[in-house]
């Protein structure tokens, strides 16, 4: 299960080199300019329809179930509102807990994810594709299998996320993957962005840009 202070794992992270290497190897496949996009379904080589789905989980750190509840509506004006979450029965919940209902400012990084998944689902409620958890993780497997990349479960995924985010305060990680009470509802949040959230945002960009280019 994930830990309650993201301190501690973040730590776990940065003294096991080799697990950290494992979920980058993953990352950089399904993120990357020449980027992994397909898996094997059926017997046949097709783009995977959760390929932005990874992406965008990796490059935000929402919980697997949040990932799934996100709507179209719950994004304006570059704010991601986190007010959901779909568990393994697929029913739908108000989150893992009361910090789980919170606001973060997208990329340039993540917006691009977006759009491309826009593409494929913008006429629809959910941004991506509306299955329970377990099935998403099952997903997950079969794309690692199909490009024969390392075992990475989806909160791994996560994980990964706030391995590579450790050089930021640990008050902006906690506020980020939902471990601090949300400040803002989704309405006062769009009027009450200092520079601060953005900075945050750029920040976290920037990390992930430096690893794509190793």
């Amino acid at each position: 299960p994930f830990l309650a202070n993201p301190q501690s794992l973040i730590q776990g992270n940065a003294h096991n080199p080799l697990h950290l290497s494992r979920l980058l190897c993953v990352w950089r496949s399904a993120v990357s300019p020449i980027a992994l996009d397909t898996t094997m379904l059926c017997g046949k080589r097709q783009k995977d329809a959760f390929i932005y789905a990874y992406r965008f989980h990796v490059t935000t750190g929402l919980r697997p179930g949040e990932l799934l509840g996100l709507k179209w509506s719950d994004i304006k004006n570059d704010i991601v509102h986190i007010q959901r979450s779909i568990n393994v029965l697929g029913e739908e919940t108000r989150g893992k807990n009361k910090n789980a209902d919170r606001s973060f400012y997208l990329n340039e990084l993540t917006k691009s994810i977006l759009e491309e998944q826009k593409e494929d689902t913008g006429d629809e409620e959910y941004v991506f594709p509306r299955i329970t958890e377990n099935a998403y993780c099952r997903r997950l497997k079969k794309y690692c299998e199909s490009n024969e990349l390392p075992m990475v479960s989806a909160y791994e995924m996560r994980h990964t996320f706030i391995s590579i985010i450790q050089q930021l305060p640990e008050s902006d990680i906690k506020a980020i993957v939902g471990h601090s009470r949300s400040m803002d509802t989704f309405g006062v949040y769009a009027h009450s962005v200092d520079g601060r959230k953005a900075s945050i945002a750029a920040g976290i960009e920037k990390l992930f840009n430096e690893i794509i280019s190793k």
